[in-house]
């Protein structure tokens, strides 16, 4: 898959013409950590274990403050007691369930358009910097998180609260700090596992953020989705007024 990319990389390359392509960041999180909010035990899932162990700690009644407070008030009310394991249960369960809840929800009112895009012909917008941080398979979602997501197609994500807000998981690397000079695009989709989705480079024209990507198809059934949970890191500078995403998507055949 890795081989694939390359080449699709390539092709886009050649066939976009006089596209500009910008160089990336520096790349200084290619790995970061994450935590799922919920995730009590720290095995990297909110599942029935996590649930056992925080019924013991509530029957036992110890006072929880700080940094785990807020990664344990898993629906987001000020306060961990047995409504975030009612909650964590729902999730377990697979009904609806409430967490991490934010007013800044804005990335969600941001319109989105798509057009296919066959490598020639002219788009506006000047090309702006982007860094790849985080590409399949070292995905946060999960498939069944990953469908359940309100967000439809990408994120620009602009504040630790919208990154918690989307994958249900906290990173120390993109605390308020990160956000200070620093934004996330976030292209969710879940696909055949042999199927490929990613973004070649981004553009800006006035309040309009370009997205050229590509998908790549096997055009084969293998019975099996993936998610995939590309998310690239931009300058904040360059997306402040942003209100409406714009996709111009290449499809290729392996």
């Amino acid at each position: 898959m890795k081989k694939s990319k390359i080449l699709v990389s390539t092709a886009l390359a050649l066939c976009m013409g006089a596209t500009a392509v910008i160089p990336a960041f520096a790349a200084e999180n290619q790995k970061f950590t994450y935590t799922k909010i919920g995730d009590y035990n720290a095995d990297n899932a909110v599942d029935i274990s996590d649930v056992t162990a925080l019924q013991l700690q509530l029957v036992g009644k110890e006072v929880i403050t700080g940094a785990m407070l807020e990664h344990l008030d898993f629906n987001g009310d000020g306060g961990f007691n047995v409504n975030d394991v009612s909650e964590i249960q729902k999730k377990i369960v697979g009904t609806d369930y409430e967490c991490y809840i934010k007013t800044d929800s804005s990335y969600k009112d941001i319109v989105q358009t798509s057009h296919t895009y066959p490598g020639y012909g002219d788009v506006e917008g000047t090309g702006i910097k982007s860094e790849i941080i985080c590409e399949t398979p070292d995905y946060i979602m999960t498939v069944d998180e990953m469908k359940r997501n309100p967000v439809k197609g990408g994120a620009l994500i602009t504040s630790k609260e919208q990154f918690c807000d989307i994958f249900k998981a906290e990173s120390p690397e993109f605390d308020e700090e990160f956000f200070k000079d620093n934004a996330l695009f976030a292209m969710l989709s879940v696909n055949d596992k042999y199927d490929s989705v990613g973004v070649y480079s981004f553009a800006v024209d006035g309040n309009k953020l370009i997205v050229f990507d590509y998908k790549m198809d096997t055009f084969e059934e293998y019975g099996e989705d993936c998610c995939e949970n590309n998310i690239y890191r931009l300058n904040k500078a360059d997306i402040e007024n942003i209100t409406e995403i714009e996709y111009y998507t290449t499809h290729m055949a392996q």
